[in-house]
């Protein structure tokens, strides 16, 4: 079987045209556009993860448990909620995921405060959205 017809089986998310799915032995909420005029959808930081702080200076890579699949043509980039970019001063590093890749979607988080940041599970970490990737 596919990893496509694998996550087409399972119970997934579809917010808009992407498709969401937790990995198999992990625990984490699906991802969700809030409101349906959001920019994007959030992502949270998986159930099973433990605790973390951040140091100032400091990069920290959340690995989420979800994959996604993108419609053909599109890539997800990544975006900040501007409440935790505010709050917690907490930037994103890597920022796209291109169409094909099927592995764990891993969020890159980099204190770029003064203070030390904790990230629990199930915390808003970022915003994430489809957009077409080949400029047709």
């Amino acid at each position: 079987m596919s990893f496509v017809e694998e996550m087409l089986e399972k119970k997934i998310t579809k917010p808009e045209s992407v498709k969401f799915c937790v990995m198999e032995g992990r625990e984490a909420k699906s991802p969700v556009r809030a409101h349906s005029d959001d920019a994007g959808i959030d992502i949270f930081a998986p159930l099973d993860m433990e605790e973390v702080t951040i140091q100032p200076n400091e990069a920290y890579l959340v690995k989420t448990g979800l994959k996604c699949i993108c419609p053909d043509g599109y890539a997800m980039f990544v975006m900040n909620k501007s409440g935790v970019a505010v709050k917690k001063c907490l930037d994103h590093g890597a920022e796209v995921i291109d169409f094909g890749y099927r592995g764990e979607i891993g969020i890159h988080l980099i204190n770029v405060g003064k203070e030390a940041q904790t990230i629990k599970p199930g915390d808003k970490i970022l915003l994430i959205d489809d957009f077409i990737a080949n400029g047709s």
